[in-house]
Protein backbone atom coordinates (compact mmCIF):
# COMPACT_ATOMS: atom_id res chain seq x y z
CA UNK A 1 0.00 0.00 0.00
CA UNK A 2 1.43 3.33 -0.95
CA UNK A 3 1.51 5.65 2.03
CA UNK A 4 -0.18 9.01 1.71
CA UNK A 5 -0.04 12.08 3.96
CA UNK A 6 -2.76 14.72 3.76
CA UNK A 7 -1.51 18.27 4.10
CA UNK A 8 -3.63 20.67 6.13
CA UNK A 9 -4.58 22.42 2.87
CA UNK A 10 -5.37 19.96 0.06
CA UNK A 11 -6.10 21.33 -3.43
CA UNK A 12 -8.44 19.10 -5.45
CA UNK A 13 -6.89 20.01 -8.78
CA UNK A 14 -3.57 18.55 -7.57
CA UNK A 15 -4.94 15.31 -6.10
CA UNK A 16 -3.10 12.23 -7.34
CA UNK A 17 -4.46 9.34 -5.34
CA UNK A 18 -2.63 5.99 -5.74
CA UNK A 19 -4.48 2.74 -6.19
CA UNK A 20 -4.28 0.52 -3.13
CA UNK A 21 -2.24 -2.63 -3.27
CA UNK A 22 -0.47 -5.17 -1.13
CA UNK A 23 3.05 -3.81 -0.94
CA UNK A 24 4.72 -6.17 1.52
CA UNK A 25 6.88 -9.13 0.59
CA UNK A 26 5.23 -12.25 2.06
CA UNK A 27 7.01 -15.40 3.12
CA UNK A 28 5.40 -18.55 1.72
CA UNK A 29 5.16 -21.53 4.00
CA UNK A 30 2.96 -23.58 6.23
CA UNK A 31 1.71 -21.98 9.47
CA UNK A 32 3.97 -22.29 12.47
CA UNK A 33 2.98 -24.69 15.24
CA UNK A 34 0.81 -23.21 18.02
CA UNK A 35 2.84 -21.65 20.80
CA UNK A 36 2.28 -19.92 24.12
CA UNK A 37 0.96 -16.37 23.60
CA UNK A 38 3.44 -13.55 24.02
CA UNK A 39 1.89 -10.37 25.34
CA UNK A 40 2.17 -7.52 22.86
CA UNK A 41 3.56 -4.23 24.12
CA UNK A 42 0.58 -2.31 22.67
CA UNK A 43 -1.99 -1.33 25.30
CA UNK A 44 -5.52 -1.47 23.91
CA UNK A 45 -8.54 0.21 25.37
CA UNK A 46 -12.02 -1.24 25.13
CA UNK A 47 -12.87 0.87 22.07
CA UNK A 48 -9.47 0.76 20.36
CA UNK A 49 -9.16 -0.90 16.96
CA UNK A 50 -6.26 -3.21 16.16
CA UNK A 51 -4.84 -2.39 12.74
CA UNK A 52 -3.20 -5.03 10.60
CA UNK A 53 -1.67 -4.56 7.15
CA UNK A 54 -0.02 -6.73 4.54
CA UNK A 55 3.30 -6.42 6.43
CA UNK A 56 1.81 -8.70 9.10
CA UNK A 57 1.08 -11.52 6.64
CA UNK A 58 2.94 -14.82 6.98
CA UNK A 59 1.11 -16.80 4.25
CA UNK A 60 -1.12 -16.03 1.27
CA UNK A 61 -3.02 -18.55 -0.87
CA UNK A 62 -4.97 -17.78 -4.06
CA UNK A 63 -7.30 -20.34 -5.62
CA UNK A 64 -8.29 -19.17 -9.10
CA UNK A 65 -11.30 -20.46 -11.05
CA UNK A 66 -12.01 -20.17 -14.75
CA UNK A 67 -15.33 -18.42 -14.05
CA UNK A 68 -13.92 -15.04 -12.89
CA UNK A 69 -14.05 -15.51 -9.12
CA UNK A 70 -11.24 -16.51 -6.76
CA UNK A 71 -10.74 -17.65 -3.20
CA UNK A 72 -8.24 -15.77 -1.03
CA UNK A 73 -6.74 -17.27 2.11
CA UNK A 74 -4.47 -15.07 4.21
CA UNK A 75 -2.74 -15.54 7.55
CA UNK A 76 -1.56 -12.51 9.52
CA UNK A 77 0.15 -12.28 12.89
CA UNK A 78 -0.45 -9.33 15.24
CA UNK A 79 -1.28 -8.42 18.83
CA UNK A 80 -4.82 -8.81 20.21
CA UNK A 81 -6.49 -8.38 23.56
CA UNK A 82 -8.67 -10.92 25.36
CA UNK A 83 -12.41 -10.44 24.97
CA UNK A 84 -14.16 -8.12 22.54
CA UNK A 85 -11.96 -6.43 19.94
CA UNK A 86 -12.25 -4.53 16.66
CA UNK A 87 -9.78 -5.49 13.93
CA UNK A 88 -9.17 -3.12 11.00
CA UNK A 89 -7.88 -5.50 8.31
CA UNK A 90 -6.22 -3.25 5.73
CA UNK A 91 -5.06 -4.06 2.17
CA UNK A 92 -8.14 -5.98 1.01
CA UNK A 93 -9.61 -5.68 -2.51
CA UNK A 94 -12.75 -3.58 -2.93
CA UNK A 95 -14.30 -6.44 -4.95
CA UNK A 96 -14.16 -8.93 -2.07
CA UNK A 97 -17.42 -10.63 -1.06
CA UNK A 98 -17.69 -10.04 2.71
CA UNK A 99 -20.67 -12.38 2.96
CA UNK A 100 -18.34 -15.30 2.14
CA UNK A 101 -15.90 -14.50 4.94
CA UNK A 102 -14.45 -17.26 7.12
CA UNK A 103 -12.31 -16.42 10.15
CA UNK A 104 -10.26 -18.80 12.29
CA UNK A 105 -7.58 -18.03 14.84
CA UNK A 106 -4.90 -19.43 17.09
CA UNK A 107 -7.40 -19.21 19.92
CA UNK A 108 -11.19 -19.50 19.92
CA UNK A 109 -12.52 -16.63 17.80
CA UNK A 110 -16.17 -15.58 17.59
CA UNK A 111 -17.05 -12.97 14.92
CA UNK A 112 -19.98 -10.70 15.81
CA UNK A 113 -20.03 -8.28 12.88
CA UNK A 114 -18.25 -7.72 9.56
CA UNK A 115 -18.11 -4.37 7.79
CA UNK A 116 -16.37 -3.54 4.51
CA UNK A 117 -15.49 0.14 4.46
CA UNK A 118 -14.99 0.60 0.74
CA UNK A 119 -15.49 4.39 0.48
CA UNK A 120 -12.02 4.96 -0.92
CA UNK A 121 -10.47 8.42 -1.06
CA UNK A 122 -10.74 10.02 -4.51
CA UNK A 123 -11.59 13.42 -5.93
CA UNK A 124 -15.25 12.49 -6.48
CA UNK A 125 -15.61 10.78 -3.09
CA UNK A 126 -14.03 13.76 -1.35
CA UNK A 127 -16.40 16.19 -3.09
CA UNK A 128 -19.48 14.05 -2.39
CA UNK A 129 -18.57 13.78 1.30
CA UNK A 130 -18.20 17.59 1.52
CA UNK A 131 -21.58 18.50 0.00
CA UNK A 132 -23.47 20.75 2.43
CA UNK A 133 -20.31 21.58 4.37
CA UNK A 134 -18.26 24.78 4.61
CA UNK A 135 -15.10 24.51 2.53
CA UNK A 136 -11.98 26.58 1.91
CA UNK A 137 -11.41 28.02 -1.59
CA UNK A 138 -7.91 28.86 -2.76
CA UNK A 139 -7.12 31.14 -5.72
CA UNK A 140 -4.23 30.33 -8.04
CA UNK A 141 -2.59 33.55 -6.79
CA UNK A 142 -2.72 32.32 -3.17
CA UNK A 143 -5.78 34.25 -1.96
CA UNK A 144 -8.31 32.17 0.03
CA UNK A 145 -11.91 32.52 1.19
CA UNK A 146 -14.65 30.28 2.60
CA UNK A 147 -17.91 29.10 1.10
CA UNK A 148 -20.46 26.29 1.23
CA UNK A 149 -20.41 23.39 -1.24
CA UNK A 150 -24.03 23.12 -2.43
CA UNK A 151 -23.73 20.33 -4.99
CA UNK A 152 -21.53 18.60 -7.54
CA UNK A 153 -23.04 18.62 -11.03
CA UNK A 154 -21.32 16.58 -13.71
CA UNK A 155 -18.09 16.75 -11.75
CA UNK A 156 -18.28 20.56 -11.36
CA UNK A 157 -18.55 21.84 -7.76
CA UNK A 158 -21.29 24.45 -7.10
CA UNK A 159 -20.25 26.75 -4.22
CA UNK A 160 -22.23 29.43 -2.37
CA UNK A 161 -20.18 32.54 -1.54
CA UNK A 162 -21.12 35.73 0.27
CA UNK A 163 -21.67 37.52 -3.03
CA UNK A 164 -23.37 34.72 -5.01
CA UNK A 165 -23.00 31.25 -6.55
CA UNK A 166 -19.75 30.10 -8.16
CA UNK A 167 -19.27 27.15 -10.58
CA UNK A 168 -15.75 25.81 -10.19
CA UNK A 169 -15.37 24.45 -13.70
CA UNK A 170 -12.07 23.69 -15.40
CA UNK A 171 -11.32 27.29 -16.31
CA UNK A 172 -12.13 28.75 -12.89
CA UNK A 173 -9.08 30.09 -10.97
CA UNK A 174 -10.56 28.97 -7.62
CA UNK A 175 -10.10 25.46 -6.20
CA UNK A 176 -11.61 23.71 -3.18
CA UNK A 177 -9.11 22.86 -0.42
CA UNK A 178 -10.71 20.71 2.34
CA UNK A 179 -9.48 21.42 5.85
CA UNK A 180 -9.51 17.73 6.86
CA UNK A 181 -10.34 14.27 5.59
CA UNK A 182 -14.12 13.67 5.89
CA UNK A 183 -15.17 10.88 8.23
CA UNK A 184 -15.67 7.50 6.57
CA UNK A 185 -13.12 7.97 3.79
CA UNK A 186 -9.90 5.99 3.70
CA UNK A 187 -6.99 5.67 1.33
CA UNK A 188 -7.99 2.03 0.63
CA UNK A 189 -10.80 -0.42 1.52
CA UNK A 190 -10.71 -1.71 5.09
CA UNK A 191 -12.39 -4.88 6.38
CA UNK A 192 -13.54 -4.22 9.94
CA UNK A 193 -14.06 -7.27 12.17
CA UNK A 194 -15.89 -7.08 15.48
CA UNK A 195 -14.89 -10.28 17.28
CA UNK A 196 -14.15 -11.95 20.58
CA UNK A 197 -11.00 -13.93 21.39
CA UNK A 198 -10.14 -16.05 24.41
CA UNK A 199 -6.39 -15.45 24.06
CA UNK A 200 -4.46 -12.18 24.45
CA UNK A 201 -1.10 -11.31 22.94
CA UNK A 202 0.54 -11.84 19.59
CA UNK A 203 -1.14 -14.57 17.55
CA UNK A 204 -2.23 -15.51 14.02
CA UNK A 205 -5.61 -15.05 12.38
CA UNK A 206 -6.74 -16.70 9.15
CA UNK A 207 -9.08 -14.92 6.75
CA UNK A 208 -10.76 -16.68 3.80
CA UNK A 209 -13.12 -15.03 1.32
CA UNK A 210 -14.17 -14.90 -2.34
CA UNK A 211 -13.27 -11.99 -4.59
CA UNK A 212 -14.27 -10.98 -8.11
CA UNK A 213 -11.69 -9.97 -10.69
CA UNK A 214 -9.18 -12.81 -10.22
CA UNK A 215 -9.35 -15.63 -12.75
CA UNK A 216 -7.37 -17.82 -15.12
CA UNK A 217 -7.79 -19.31 -18.57
CA UNK A 218 -5.95 -21.91 -20.62
CA UNK A 219 -4.76 -21.53 -24.23
CA UNK A 220 -3.53 -24.55 -26.19
CA UNK A 221 -1.28 -24.53 -29.26
CA UNK A 222 -1.59 -27.64 -31.45
CA UNK A 223 1.08 -27.98 -34.17
CA UNK A 224 0.57 -30.77 -36.73
CA UNK A 225 3.65 -32.41 -38.22
CA UNK A 226 4.06 -32.39 -42.07
CA UNK A 227 3.15 -36.08 -42.27
CA UNK A 228 -0.07 -35.23 -40.33
CA UNK A 229 0.06 -38.25 -38.00
CA UNK A 230 1.68 -36.60 -34.94
CA UNK A 231 1.38 -33.25 -33.24
CA UNK A 232 2.94 -31.11 -30.53
CA UNK A 233 0.58 -29.85 -27.83
CA UNK A 234 1.58 -26.89 -25.68
CA UNK A 235 -0.57 -24.94 -23.22
CA UNK A 236 -0.21 -21.63 -21.37
CA UNK A 237 -2.14 -20.59 -18.28
CA UNK A 238 -3.01 -16.89 -18.21
CA UNK A 239 -3.58 -15.45 -14.73
CA UNK A 240 -5.58 -12.22 -14.57
CA UNK A 241 -5.77 -9.73 -11.69
CA UNK A 242 -8.43 -7.08 -12.28
CA UNK A 243 -8.65 -6.08 -8.62
CA UNK A 244 -7.19 -2.93 -7.07
CA UNK A 245 -4.54 -4.70 -4.95
CA UNK A 246 -1.28 -6.55 -5.47
CA UNK A 247 -1.03 -10.15 -4.26
CA UNK A 248 2.62 -10.85 -3.51
CA UNK A 249 4.40 -14.16 -3.04
CA UNK A 250 1.19 -16.17 -3.07
CA UNK A 251 0.76 -19.93 -3.14
CA UNK A 252 -1.44 -20.18 -6.26
CA UNK A 253 -3.83 -23.00 -7.17
CA UNK A 254 -5.75 -23.25 -10.45
CA UNK A 255 -9.10 -25.08 -10.37
CA UNK A 256 -10.66 -26.55 -13.51
CA UNK A 257 -14.07 -28.18 -13.73
CA UNK A 258 -17.66 -27.79 -14.77
CA UNK A 259 -19.15 -27.13 -11.32
CA UNK A 260 -20.50 -23.74 -10.25
CA UNK A 261 -17.36 -21.59 -9.96
CA UNK A 262 -19.34 -18.74 -8.41
CA UNK A 263 -19.61 -20.73 -5.16
CA UNK A 264 -16.34 -22.64 -4.66
CA UNK A 265 -15.87 -24.37 -1.35
CA UNK A 266 -13.77 -22.19 0.97
CA UNK A 267 -10.66 -23.66 2.53
CA UNK A 268 -8.52 -22.19 5.30
CA UNK A 269 -4.75 -22.04 5.26
CA UNK A 270 -4.53 -24.34 8.25
CA UNK A 271 -6.26 -27.23 6.43
CA UNK A 272 -4.86 -26.88 2.91
CA UNK A 273 -2.72 -29.67 1.44
CA UNK A 274 0.37 -29.23 -0.66
CA UNK A 275 -0.07 -30.08 -4.34
CA UNK A 276 2.45 -31.02 -6.97
CA UNK A 277 4.05 -28.66 -9.48
CA UNK A 278 1.98 -27.49 -12.41
CA UNK A 279 2.43 -29.66 -15.47
CA UNK A 280 3.24 -32.79 -13.45
CA UNK A 281 0.17 -33.70 -11.43
CA UNK A 282 -3.18 -32.52 -10.15
CA UNK A 283 -5.62 -33.56 -7.46
CA UNK A 284 -9.38 -34.00 -7.44
CA UNK A 285 -11.19 -31.55 -5.14
CA UNK A 286 -14.99 -31.24 -4.94
CA UNK A 287 -15.47 -32.95 -8.34
CA UNK A 288 -12.98 -30.58 -9.93
CA UNK A 289 -9.26 -30.70 -10.71
CA UNK A 290 -6.81 -28.50 -8.83
CA UNK A 291 -3.32 -27.64 -10.07
CA UNK A 292 -0.67 -25.95 -7.93
CA UNK A 293 1.86 -23.56 -9.44
CA UNK A 294 5.51 -23.94 -8.60
CA UNK A 295 7.02 -21.36 -6.27
CA UNK A 296 5.50 -18.15 -4.90
CA UNK A 297 3.65 -16.07 -7.52
CA UNK A 298 3.14 -12.30 -7.48
CA UNK A 299 0.06 -10.88 -9.22
CA UNK A 300 0.09 -7.10 -9.25
CA UNK A 301 -3.07 -5.07 -9.89
CA UNK A 302 -3.88 -5.18 -13.60
CA UNK A 303 -1.51 -8.08 -14.29
CA UNK A 304 -1.86 -10.55 -17.17
CA UNK A 305 0.69 -13.25 -16.42
CA UNK A 306 1.31 -16.33 -18.55
CA UNK A 307 2.87 -19.53 -17.21
CA UNK A 308 3.74 -22.77 -18.97
CA UNK A 309 1.06 -25.37 -18.20
CA UNK A 310 1.78 -28.23 -20.62
CA UNK A 311 4.44 -29.15 -23.16
CA UNK A 312 4.20 -32.43 -25.09
CA UNK A 313 6.14 -32.63 -28.35
CA UNK A 314 4.80 -35.81 -29.97
CA UNK A 315 1.23 -37.09 -29.70
CA UNK A 316 -0.44 -39.42 -32.27
CA UNK A 317 -3.29 -37.59 -34.01
CA UNK A 318 -5.89 -38.60 -36.57
CA UNK A 319 -7.28 -36.26 -39.23
CA UNK A 320 -10.66 -36.80 -40.85
CA UNK A 321 -12.78 -34.84 -43.36
CA UNK A 322 -16.54 -34.94 -42.76
CA UNK A 323 -19.72 -33.79 -44.47
CA UNK A 324 -22.74 -33.82 -42.15
CA UNK A 325 -26.33 -33.25 -43.26
CA UNK A 326 -29.87 -33.74 -41.99
CA UNK A 327 -32.39 -35.38 -44.34
CA UNK A 328 -35.71 -33.50 -44.02
CA UNK A 329 -39.13 -34.97 -44.62
CA UNK A 330 -40.85 -33.98 -47.87
CA UNK A 331 -39.65 -32.82 -51.27
CA UNK A 332 -36.58 -30.56 -51.53
CA UNK A 333 -36.09 -28.66 -54.79
CA UNK A 334 -32.69 -26.95 -54.56
CA UNK A 335 -29.16 -28.27 -54.47
CA UNK A 336 -27.27 -27.57 -51.24
CA UNK A 337 -23.56 -26.84 -50.90
CA UNK A 338 -22.12 -28.31 -47.72
CA UNK A 339 -18.76 -27.51 -46.04
CA UNK A 340 -16.20 -30.26 -45.61
CA UNK A 341 -15.09 -29.94 -41.99
CA UNK A 342 -11.64 -30.90 -40.70
CA UNK A 343 -11.76 -33.13 -37.61
CA UNK A 344 -8.68 -33.78 -35.45
CA UNK A 345 -8.73 -36.48 -32.77
CA UNK A 346 -6.23 -37.76 -30.21
CA UNK A 347 -6.32 -39.88 -27.05
CA UNK A 348 -5.64 -38.41 -23.62
CA UNK A 349 -3.62 -41.44 -22.54
CA UNK A 350 -0.15 -42.30 -21.36
CA UNK A 351 2.65 -42.27 -22.26
CA UNK A 352 2.21 -39.08 -24.31
CA UNK A 353 -0.46 -37.39 -22.17
CA UNK A 354 -2.50 -39.10 -19.47
CA UNK A 355 -3.34 -36.05 -17.34
CA UNK A 356 -6.53 -33.97 -16.89
CA UNK A 357 -6.94 -31.39 -19.64
CA UNK A 358 -8.95 -28.30 -18.53
CA UNK A 359 -11.19 -26.44 -20.96
CA UNK A 360 -9.50 -23.86 -23.15
CA UNK A 361 -9.05 -22.37 -26.61
CA UNK A 362 -6.99 -24.36 -29.12
CA UNK A 363 -5.05 -22.73 -31.97
CA UNK A 364 -4.15 -25.26 -34.65
CA UNK A 365 -1.07 -24.91 -36.86
CA UNK A 366 0.09 -27.15 -39.72
CA UNK A 367 3.77 -27.45 -40.57
CA UNK A 368 4.64 -27.60 -44.27
CA UNK A 369 7.52 -29.53 -45.85
CA UNK A 370 9.95 -26.70 -45.00
CA UNK A 371 9.00 -26.77 -41.31
CA UNK A 372 7.07 -23.48 -41.32
CA UNK A 373 3.89 -23.44 -39.22
CA UNK A 374 0.72 -22.20 -40.97
CA UNK A 375 -2.32 -21.19 -38.92
CA UNK A 376 -5.17 -23.61 -39.68
CA UNK A 377 -7.98 -22.50 -37.36
CA UNK A 378 -9.14 -22.62 -33.76
CA UNK A 379 -11.57 -24.55 -31.61
CA UNK A 380 -12.60 -24.96 -27.97
CA UNK A 381 -11.40 -27.96 -26.02
CA UNK A 382 -13.93 -29.27 -23.51
CA UNK A 383 -12.73 -30.52 -20.09
CA UNK A 384 -11.24 -33.93 -20.81
CA UNK A 385 -10.36 -36.48 -18.08
CA UNK A 386 -7.67 -39.10 -18.45
CA UNK A 387 -8.56 -41.90 -20.86
CA UNK A 388 -11.00 -39.92 -22.99
CA UNK A 389 -10.68 -38.91 -26.65
CA UNK A 390 -10.30 -35.26 -27.64
CA UNK A 391 -12.00 -34.28 -30.89
CA UNK A 392 -11.61 -30.83 -32.45
CA UNK A 393 -13.00 -29.14 -35.54
CA UNK A 394 -10.60 -26.29 -36.27
CA UNK A 395 -12.05 -25.30 -39.65
CA UNK A 396 -13.06 -26.43 -43.14
CA UNK A 397 -10.99 -27.77 -46.04
CA UNK A 398 -10.45 -25.28 -48.86
CA UNK A 399 -9.80 -27.87 -51.63
CA UNK A 400 -12.72 -30.15 -50.72
CA UNK A 401 -16.36 -29.35 -51.51
CA UNK A 402 -19.67 -31.18 -51.34
CA UNK A 403 -23.04 -30.66 -53.00
CA UNK A 404 -26.29 -32.47 -52.08
CA UNK A 405 -29.25 -32.78 -54.42
CA UNK A 406 -32.52 -34.68 -54.00
CA UNK A 407 -32.98 -36.67 -57.21
CA UNK A 408 -36.33 -38.34 -56.48
CA UNK A 409 -39.23 -38.17 -54.03
CA UNK A 410 -42.34 -40.31 -53.69
CA UNK A 411 -45.04 -40.42 -51.02
CA UNK A 412 -46.02 -44.07 -50.48
CA UNK A 413 -48.79 -43.47 -47.91
CA UNK A 414 -49.69 -41.01 -45.16
CA UNK A 415 -46.72 -42.05 -43.01
CA UNK A 416 -44.20 -43.40 -45.52
CA UNK A 417 -42.09 -41.74 -48.21
CA UNK A 418 -39.18 -42.60 -50.46
CA UNK A 419 -36.28 -40.24 -51.13
CA UNK A 420 -33.24 -40.42 -53.41
CA UNK A 421 -30.13 -38.27 -52.98
CA UNK A 422 -26.90 -37.59 -54.88
CA UNK A 423 -23.88 -36.16 -53.02
CA UNK A 424 -21.09 -34.89 -55.27
CA UNK A 425 -17.67 -34.76 -53.60
CA UNK A 426 -14.90 -32.75 -55.30
CA UNK A 427 -11.18 -32.72 -54.52
CA UNK A 428 -9.16 -29.88 -56.04
CA UNK A 429 -6.02 -30.86 -54.11
CA UNK A 430 -2.90 -32.64 -55.28
CA UNK A 431 -3.44 -35.84 -53.28
CA UNK A 432 -6.27 -38.30 -52.72
CA UNK A 433 -8.52 -37.56 -49.74
CA UNK A 434 -10.98 -39.74 -47.85
CA UNK A 435 -14.22 -37.92 -47.03
CA UNK A 436 -16.70 -39.23 -44.46
CA UNK A 437 -20.35 -38.55 -45.34
CA UNK A 438 -22.80 -38.62 -42.43
CA UNK A 439 -26.53 -38.36 -43.15
CA UNK A 440 -28.96 -38.00 -40.23
CA UNK A 441 -32.29 -39.63 -41.16
CA UNK A 442 -35.64 -39.14 -39.40
CA UNK A 443 -38.06 -41.82 -38.20
CA UNK A 444 -37.68 -45.47 -39.12
CA UNK A 445 -35.68 -45.88 -42.32
CA UNK A 446 -34.50 -48.63 -44.65
CA UNK A 447 -31.73 -48.24 -47.22
CA UNK A 448 -33.06 -49.44 -50.60
CA UNK A 449 -30.16 -48.63 -52.95
CA UNK A 450 -26.67 -47.10 -52.60
CA UNK A 451 -23.57 -46.64 -54.71
CA UNK A 452 -21.30 -47.48 -51.78
CA UNK A 453 -21.94 -49.53 -48.67
CA UNK A 454 -22.93 -47.56 -45.59
CA UNK A 455 -22.43 -48.17 -41.88
CA UNK A 456 -25.04 -47.43 -39.23
CA UNK A 457 -23.23 -46.06 -36.12
CA UNK A 458 -26.58 -45.35 -34.46
CA UNK A 459 -30.29 -45.62 -35.23
CA UNK A 460 -30.57 -42.20 -36.84
CA UNK A 461 -27.42 -42.02 -38.98
CA UNK A 462 -25.94 -43.53 -42.14
CA UNK A 463 -22.17 -43.16 -42.68
CA UNK A 464 -20.05 -43.63 -45.82
CA UNK A 465 -16.28 -43.38 -46.31
CA UNK A 466 -15.47 -42.20 -49.84
CA UNK A 467 -11.99 -41.91 -51.38
CA UNK A 468 -11.83 -38.97 -53.79
CA UNK A 469 -8.83 -38.87 -56.19
CA UNK A 470 -6.78 -35.71 -56.61
CA UNK A 471 -8.30 -33.15 -58.98
CA UNK A 472 -11.38 -35.33 -59.44
CA UNK A 473 -14.88 -35.93 -58.11
CA UNK A 474 -17.00 -38.85 -56.85
CA UNK A 475 -20.79 -39.06 -56.74
CA UNK A 476 -22.42 -40.89 -53.84
CA UNK A 477 -26.05 -41.90 -54.48
CA UNK A 478 -28.57 -43.61 -52.27
CA UNK A 479 -32.33 -44.28 -52.04
CA UNK A 480 -34.05 -44.66 -48.67
CA UNK A 481 -37.53 -45.43 -47.39
CA UNK A 482 -38.59 -43.36 -44.38
CA UNK A 483 -41.53 -44.13 -42.12
CA UNK A 484 -42.64 -41.44 -39.70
Amino acid sequence: MHSMTLKPLLTLSLLALPASHLGAELVQGEPAAPRQPVLDSQELGDDAAVRTRADDATALTLTLYQGGVAQVGERREFGMQRGRAVIDWHDVPAAMQPQTLQVTGEGDVDVHEVRLRDRVLSRDALLDASVGEEVRLVHRDGESQRGRLLAVSGGTPVVELDDGIELLDQGNPWRIAPDALPEGLADAPVLQLDLSSDMPGRQWLDLGYLVDGLAWRLDYVMTIAPEADTMALHAWATLRNDTDVDFRDADVHLVAGASDAQRPRLETLATRTAGDAIGDASEAVADQQRFRLEGPITLEAGDRRQLRFLQVDSVPVEREYRVRSHVPLGSQGRAQRRPVAIHMAFENREPELGRPLPAGSVRVYQRDDTGSAVYAGDETLDPTPVGEQVELRPGTAFDLTAERRQTDYRRLDERTEEQAWRITLRNAGESERRIVVEETLPGEWTMLEESAEHRRPDAGQARWEVDVPAEDKVELEYRVEIRR
